[in-house]
């Protein structure tokens, strides 16, 4: 009698143990997802994609868009700390911003771009590119010499 009463002591014990590590656990997870989403100030949003600067355009390919990139010195210095991380000029780091969208003045204007700006406030977190499945050959193959 002794042992079973023990064996039911030690079970309900367990029980209450887990349970409370439970709630612990879903305590923080709450509060973790209150500080990510008060962090993004009103009229900002956070975008997550590839950072591909090509000659005088820099542009942040996420997986839905893409989005040229405002020239400003938040994006100037992206620029700098990303370029180490490139094995080849294909690389694209992986980026995640937080700034603010506008509409393209260019398009106004007649000329090509794409129909977003992304103007960076803050940089959030830097990763180098993936894999980039580029052949080398070598040598430099000009455009005359296309048929």
């Amino acid at each position: 009698m002794r042992k079973i009463l023990a064996i039911t002591l030690l079970t309900i014990i367990s029980l209450a143990c887990k349970q409370q590590s439970k709630d612990d656990e879903n305590t923080d997870a709450s509060v973790v997802e209150m500080d990510n989403t008060s962090s993004i100030p009103e009229g900002q949003v956070e975008l997550r994609g590839e950072f591909i600067v090509y000659e005088d355009i820099i542009v942040l390919n996420t997986t839905s868009k893409i989005h040229e990139v405002e020239r400003n010195d938040v994006a100037l210095q992206l620029v700098d700390r990303t370029n180490p991380l490139k094995k080849n000029e294909y690389d694209a780091p992986i980026v995640t911003l937080q700034g603010k969208l506008k509409p393209n003045p260019k398009l106004e204007r007649g000329e090509e771009g794409w129909p977003e700006v992304f103007t960076i406030h803050k940089i959030i977190e830097i990763n180098p590119a993936l894999e980039s499945n580029v052949i080398t050959t070598g040598s430099k193959v000009e455009l005359k010499d296309i048929k």
